[in-house]
């Protein structure tokens, strides 16, 4: 019955800064690469494999990725969560999965396009990362802030050794920071990279007010 209640609709908690929401299971933080990431507390099935996956944010060059060592049991609950933390996101808007055009997020619901039509969105609640992936080169797209479309290329590159006495999920590689969150969306995001380093530029001093001394190498 507890576990049950674990597996029901992904709960949403808003987060303060600095912390993230927490997963369907109890958490706990891990210091990985450099790095902490929300480590499930849950035993894995060592008999699962480990799979390393690169996520990629879309429309950015040079590009922000991370790379990320999970296991073929991980819910899509937590690899949402493991996205948001490897990657710098503060986990405060909606995010939903799509693979093969359909699309999965923490809740069933039907959408509605432009043209009319009612599209279903799946609710990914028994899904696995096994389930998105089955093959290495199987990649899947993650979106984050449908508003201002954060979209993210995830890339089966290959399943890898289990080590011994090393907690999984874990963040093994990546560069660049991802973008400030109130950017706007790729466009906001390059607008406010050319105001912040042209001091000249007219929108300079309010870019420095809001975001401050942001580095997007770091």
């Amino acid at each position: 019955q507890n576990h049950d209640r674990h597996r029901s609709s992904f709960p949403y908690r808003k987060r303060t800064r600095g912390a993230l929401m927490r997963s369907p299971y109890d958490i706990k933080e891990q210091e990985h690469a450099g790095k902490t990431i929300m480590q499930p507390t849950r035993i894995h099935n060592p008999r699962h494999h480990v799979y390393s996956i690169k996520i990629v944010l879309n429309e950015i060059s040079p590009p922000v990725w991370r790379r990320v060592h999970i296991t073929s049991d991980t819910s899509l609950a937590d690899l949402h969560l493991i996205i948001q933390s490897t990657m710098g996101w503060n986990n405060d808007a909606a995010h939903c999965f799509t693979k093969d055009s359909v699309k999965l997020s923490p809740r069933a619901r039907h959408r509605e396009t432009p043209a009319g039509d009612h599209t279903p969105i799946l609710s990914y609640r028994d899904a696995r990362v096994s389930h998105l992936f089955s093959a290495p080169g199987d990649t899947a797209l993650y979106t984050y802030s449908s508003g201002d479309g954060w979209t993210h290329l995830l890339i089966f590159e290959e399943t890898v050794t289990r080590e011994k006495r090393v907690d999984y999920p874990r963040c093994v590689g990546g560069a660049r920071a991802c973008p400030p969150e109130s950017c706007k969306g790729t466009i906001g995001y390059l607008c406010m990279l050319e105001a912040l380093k042209n001091p000249y530029h007219p929108e300079h001093e309010y870019a420095l007010n809001r975001f401050g001394a942001y580095d997007p190498d770091t």
